[in-house]
């Protein structure tokens, strides 16, 4: 784990389903059901930011930032199931096997891997409705700034 300098996080602008709550950054509905999930559970939550993991994929070397870490230990990585099927499965599995190594190198820190599955219908709906709802907000700043 090698602490960033000067990185910022690249965010998908066409993705609608981006914002903060509560003071943590969601890139998708399902990082954002995995948050609500976390409040609720009592658990603490924070972006993974501050430092990058290191891995190696088509002869390349390249950062990958997790998602979160919960309750200071564990790193998490969201993804849904459709990404593992899709062409970015090999990609996917490097960053898993990178973190596990990690993992194995740093033992005050574990892994876990999330997908839709391991999410309760109910917070993806909250989430679904949340981030429309702010998706609104900055449509509307937007139009008004024009």
């Amino acid at each position: 784990m090698k602490k960033k300098q000067g990185f910022q996080r690249k965010v998908r602008k066409k993705n609608p389903y981006h914002g903060i709550y509560k003071n943590i950054r969601y890139n998708s509905a399902l990082e954002l059901a995995f948050v609500l999930k976390c409040h609720a559970e009592n658990k603490l939550i924070a972006n993974f930011d501050n430092f990058y993991i290191s891995y190696f994929f088509r002869a390349k070397d390249r950062k990958y930032f997790p998602d979160f870490l919960v309750n200071n230990t564990e790193i998490t990585e969201i993804k849904s199931l459709g990404f593992l099927y899709e062409k970015k499965k090999l990609q996917i599995e490097t960053k898993k096997k990178a973190l596990e190594e990690f993992c194995v190198k740093n033992p005050n820190f574990t892994s876990k891997f999330i997908t839709n599955k391991d999410i309760e219908v109910k917070y993806i709906k909250e989430a679904k409705s949340i981030a429309q709802k702010e998706e609104k907000c900055r449509t509307n700043k937007t139009k008004k700034k024009r």
